[in-house]
This record gives structure tokens, sequence and C-alpha cells, in this order.
């Protein structure tokens, strides 16, 4: 193959390359060189380091007694997630909710523990650490949030953590995560459909144990 034939056919592949990369939702890479290389064909590339992946993908899924429930806590305003408020008071006796980032006064009384906002390259393993059986990703329709990204739940989702999310513009066309309505009411629904499903499941393992 002549080199002329060999840059026309390198040329149409990575043409074929960047088709196939934009349409994704999310790319996961190993290292900066890949995150900055396939940057100018997706925006949502997330960088988890090697020991990350090989630990989340060893980490055998426990079924805790109450279900973890994580709210990342460190890229939002108060009117992003404020509406929550009476959902989480609602939940504290059955939901162990672990906030990540900042914790406001309010929300102290009623979760079972607070992790502070780390550097980005321990950002993926203190999530991980988090061992969440589900993530909240709440944020306030309107122009402030118009270009804010959906990097948070795109992280959730690297990680194998389901994920409940706001009906705003950056996630309506994720797949794999719910949306809801910025609704206390509808947030209660979902969760105790979420927890009617849990003790399922937690029932089912229970029974598995015994035999």
């Amino acid at each position: 193959m002549d080199a002329t034939v060999f840059y026309d056919y390198s040329k149409h592949n990575l043409l074929n390359l960047k088709e196939i990369i934009c349409k994704l939702d999310m790319v996961i890479v190993r290292n900066i060189e890949a995150e900055q290389f396939f940057s100018t064909m997706n925006e949502n590339v997330i960088n988890i380091p090697d020991d990350v992946v090989i630990e989340s993908l060893l980490t055998e899924k426990t079924i805790h007694n109450k279900p973890r429930v994580a709210l990342a806590l460190h890229s939002l305003r108060e009117s992003d997630w404020r509406f929550l408020l009476p959902v989480i008071q609602h939940y504290s006796e059955r939901i162990d909710w672990i906030i990540y980032g900042e914790c406001p006064a309010e929300l102290k009384p009623n979760i079972k523990e607070y992790h502070r906002k780390v550097v980005k390259k321990d950002f993926f393993g203190t999530l991980l650490h988090l061992n969440a059986d589900l993530a909240l990703a709440p944020l306030e329709r309107g122009n402030f949030n118009r270009h804010k990204g959906a990097f948070d739940v795109l992280a959730w989702q690297a990680l194998g953590v389901p994920c409940f999310a706001s009906d705003v513009m950056q996630y309506d066309s994720l797949t794999g995560i719910k949306v809801i309505k910025n609704k206390a009411s509808e947030w209660k629904y979902a969760l105790q459909k979420y927890l009617e499903q849990a003790y399922v499941l937690k029932s089912e393992a229970m029974i598995f144990n015994q035999e």
C-alpha cells in the first residue's frame, strides 16, 4: 500500500470513528492522552484511572440493610437541591443518605455519612468507595444551568451506579437513567418504588443464602 492510499484509508477510518464517537452518550478512557483525543469528538469523555476500573470490576456488590443513596453537592447551588429536602427528611429512617462535597446544616440530622470534596485525580475512587446503591442528580431548570454538563451523572454511570436525575436538557438524551420532574412528590414516589424493589432483592438474597 503506497503512502497516498494509506493516507486516504486512515482518513476514511478516522471519519468513521468520529461519526461513531460523537453519537455516544459517554466515552470512558484510561489516560490523559486518550481524553484529549476523544474530547474533540465527544463532550462527555470520562477519564477513569486503571486502579479504579479494576477495583470496580472486582468488587462484589453488597446488598445493604438500608439502601445507600448518594447525593453529590460539590457542583450544585442550593436552588438545585432544595426541593429534595422534604424527600430526604421523609426517608431518613429507610435510606442511608450519603452526601459528597458539601453538607448544609439542614441535611446533617438526616444523613448517614458526609464525605468532603477531593481533588480531581481522586474523584472516581472516592465515588466508588461511597459504595452507593443509587445516586441522585438534581438540577434546577434555568439559564444559569443551561450550559452545565452532565459529568456527575456520567461518572455515576461509568461506575455502574443507577441514577435518578432532574428532567433537564443535559440529562434528557442520556440512556440508562431515570429522569424526574423537580417536584418533591414525584421524587418521593420514585424512591418508594425503588425501596419496594430493593426489599424484594434483599429478600431473595436472604433466601438464597439460607439454601
